[in-house]
């Protein structure tokens, strides 16, 4: 039963999450040109704050990526991790999980670095023509709904208050 339960728990988040992500996008675009179109923005200042807020999406959607991928990525190897609790100037504690959680994080932005610039672009340019607005409401609402399937306090903070958690 508990086997079942998880299942079904992994087929609704399957559902939701995109269709979430597609709502929250909807959502998150139409405010967007609704304000540039009710407060005249130059179009100058439009593409200033346009960079500046899709930087701090980029942003938030690698944390939110990074807090849900590294605990996947080194997860397994939790239990057989090779590395031996360090100590600096006696204050300074890293244990060996933090390690490997260095290592992972650090392999995941060497991968970004060297590989991700094609499939960006191949997204971007080639399966589907972003505007730099469409793209922030994208990023956004995507990075929003990991972080709330992913967010340990936030599902805490949901069970405090009596509401069943996200799957």
């Amino acid at each position: 039963p508990t086997d079942v339960k998880s299942l079904i728990n992994i087929v609704i988040t399957w559902i939701v999450n995109p269709a979430l992500a597609c709502g929250f996008s909807f959502l998150i675009f139409n405010a967007i040109k609704y304000i540039v179109a009710k407060s005249k923005i130059h179009m100058l200042e439009l593409d200033i704050y346009t960079r500046v807020g899709l930087i701090i999406v980029a942003a938030f959607g690698s944390y939110s990526l990074g807090a849900n991928n590294v605990a996947k990525v080194v997860g397994v190897f939790i239990t057989t991790s090779p590395f031996k609790d360090m100590v600096f100037f006696n204050f300074i504690h890293i244990s060996g999980i933090n390690q490997l959680f260095l290592v992972g994080a650090l392999s995941m932005a060497l991968g970004v670095i060297t590989y991700s610039h094609k499939t960006i672009s191949t997204i971007g340019h080639q399966i589907f023509k972003l505007t730099p607005i469409s793209a922030f409401a994208s990023i956004l609402a995507a990075s929003l709904v990991l972080f709330l399937f992913s967010s340990e306090g936030l599902s805490k903070l949901i069970t405090s208050i009596g509401l069943p958690t996200i799957p």
